[in-house]
């Protein structure tokens, strides 16, 4: 059960350990879809691809685990090409009413309350963003706001990073929960090709702190993401195009 530790990143390694734990609590099936696009959550442009470690990722966990083969335990790898949230409802209610025999009612039930459920959470988030704000520019202080990925979100992945801010008395805000970062006109400012909505964040953000006196900006690598190779001095030109601000990159990883 190995892959290359040189080729991939950190949390993709992660994804191993997540199984084998599945595994370990002797689950009855793994649900691990081959996710090709997301919805977009710009409201300016389209961007719905999905990183091809993700993409791929499904695959190379059935070639290396093996959970059915070495443990008995099915591995479920549906592919969804999720580009509007209609399709998100269409292909997820007939791929679990077709293979799991959950009837179309209930499921169509269930995709609501999640999507309910997900847009509440993104509306308190750019809330509490909002409320964070106010107050640092009331009493002339600055926020900072961390850029990376969804799963940079995770303590172990982000080794904790915030409090490392917030016991200086620094705020930290994330990419979604900084107010406006989804209305940027971004392709207007970037000289990348933007497919990826996690980067059009992080270009948005790029965007909305070089405007704001009360922020500052922090981008999370994990080492084996190519596409930070480019995504990185992007966002530092587009600060320096409109600003004096520098980011502060920090790459962390398993070893740091």
């Amino acid at each position: 059960h190995s892959i290359p530790s040189d080729t991939v990143c950190f949390p993709a390694k992660l994804v191993h350990g997540h199984v084998l734990q599945l595994i370990e609590k002797k689950v009855d099936r793994i649900f691990f879809p081959v996710m090709v696009a997301m919805p977009s959550d710009h409201t300016k442009f389209t961007a719905t691809s999905v990183c091809p470690v993700v993409q791929g990722y499904p695959n190379v966990c059935k070639n290396t685990d093996d959970p059915e083969g070495h443990y008995g335990i099915p591995l479920d790898q549906p592919t969804f090409h999720w580009f509007d949230t209609k399709m998100r409802r269409d292909q997820t209610v007939r791929w679990f009413h077709e293979h799991w025999d959950v009837s179309r009612k209930i499921l169509e039930k269930a995709v609501t309350e999640g999507e309910k459920a997900l847009e509440t959470y993104r509306t308190t988030l750019v809330e509490d963003g909002a409320k964070v704000l106010e107050d640092v520019r009331k009493k002339n202080e600055f926020a900072v706001v961390l850029a990376g990925r969804p799963y940079h979100a995770d303590m172990l992945v982000n080794h904790n990073i915030a409090s490392h801010f917030t016991a200086l008395g620094i705020p930290v805000l994330t990419t979604e929960s900084l107010p406006g970062v989804y209305d940027q006109d971004v392709p207007k400012h970037t000289r990348m090709e933007v497919k990826n909505t996690f980067h059009m964040r992080m270009l948005g953000a790029a965007m909305i702190v070089a405007k704001d006196p009360a922020l500052e900006l922090v981008q999370i690598v994990s080492f084996g993401c190519g596409h930070d190779s480019i995504l990185t001095d992007e966002i530092s030109r587009m600060l320096h195009a409109s600003c004096v601000k520098e980011m502060l990159m920090l790459k962390l990883d398993e070893g740091d």
